[in-house]
């Protein structure tokens, strides 16, 4: 039996109120009763009354993702009970990097002392996440375990079924990827100019550090929309047109793109970046009738919809990093808020500030 001394309570950051445009963040963090989120301090079980089927873990690292942003919104875009906004009060959820500190039940032999575990958890210190909800995942030789939150992760996997099961790409194909520096949009650009062998791939994103950035790991060009210029580097970038988008932001970007798309071409809806937060919602596509006029296909695509395939999927994106054909090293952005749990929120926020390059990451603890 471990002579660990556990916790009895743990920091957790919950939602304090809806949020309807900006984010309300007050230094000092956590404590004005105006801001989104409030600091709080939770009771935790001990070892004893642990449920048979839950672990306590210590959380390591925190992913940060767009998508969490639906879940503080005070205008609800869509009407599904998946997407509904967190109730006031609940802690604010986030897919994690943990350690198993205690383990509910029967010693089955699944989980042990000392596990490093991934799953949706929440920004808190500890928490008790039931069993089933975690998948575990091991130390690799020369890689920070982080990589389990980023290409090895649901952003990994994101861009790989979005490339393998929605794109259908073929190798002669121009492929074009917004958000590219970003945790799903950079792991696609990777796999399919160095895995897929496609043509000619092209990224967009934010700056011209991570234009380059973006070249340096396998991108044929790479354009920078905040340029006055984008729409005539878009159209050099892509000198026999665009046949695949795969679409992280929407908006005015999937708008120009739609402009430079052949004939049967293909976007993939994978992010809406530009929508998120903005209660007023995305900017409208002048270009519609283009997909008309060019038989252009438009489709949702999600993960979830592959989670029965990930084990295989997985180990197909580790044979790419071990081969050298994805490069994890400088993909990751992780942010030491160790002694600064009230940063939590603030690290986030910098995912719609383009603060990050690759996976945005808040690290707080080895």
């Amino acid at each position: 039996m471990s002579t660990q001394v556990l916790p009895t309570s743990t920091r957790v950051w919950v939602v304090q109120h809806h949020a309807e445009g900006a984010i309300k963040l007050t230094k000092p963090y956590g404590t004005s009763e105006a801001d989104t989120f409030a600091l709080k301090t939770q009771e935790l079980p001990s070892a004893d009354a642990l449920p048979e089927n839950s672990l306590l873990v210590q959380t390591l690292a925190i992913s940060n993702d767009p998508v969490q942003r639906i879940w503080i919104d005070k205008v609800n875009k869509f009407d599904r009970p998946d997407m509904q906004p967190l109730n006031e009060g609940t802690p604010f959820h986030a897919y994690t990097l943990s350690k198993v500190i205690a383990v509910g039940g029967a010693q089955d032999g699944k989980f042990k002392i000392g596990d490093l575990v991934t799953g949706r958890s929440r920004w808190a210190e500890y928490a008790v996440l039931e069993k089933g909800s975690v998948q575990s995942v091991q130390r690799l030789s020369g890689l920070n375990p982080t990589v389990w939150l980023g290409a090895l992760g649901l952003s990994g996997l994101t861009a790989y079924w979005g490339l393998v099961a929605a794109c259908e790409l073929k190798q002669s194909d121009t492929l074009v990827v917004s958000g590219a520096a970003g945790s799903v949009g950079n792991v696609a650009v990777q796999y399919a100019k160095k895995v897929m062998n496609i043509k000619r791939v092209v990224g967009i994103a934010g700056s011209d550090e991570k234009c380059k950035w973006l070249l340096s790991i396998g991108a044929d060009a790479a354009v920078n929309y905040k340029n006055s210029t984008f729409e005539k580097d878009l159209k050099e970038a892509t000198p026999d047109g665009v046949d695949v988008f795969f679409d992280n932001i929407a908006g005015w970007i999937l708008d120009a793109v739609i402009a430079r798309m052949n004939t049967h071409g293909v976007v993939i809806c994978c992010g809406i970046m530009s929508g998120y937060g903005d209660a007023k919602g995305m900017a409208a596509i002048s270009n519609y009738g283009l997909v008309l006029m060019n038989r252009i296909r438009i489709q949702g695509f999600s993960v979830i919809d592959h989670v029965a395939q990930f084990e295989d999927s997985t180990k197909a994106l580790a044979d790419a990093v071990n081969s050298g054909k994805l490069i994890v090293e400088g993909a990751e952005t992780i942010v030491d808020v160790s002694g600064k749990f009230e940063d939590i929120p603030r690290v986030w926020t910098g995912l719609f500030e383009g603060a990050n390059t690759g996976k945005l990451i808040t690290k707080l603890a080895d």
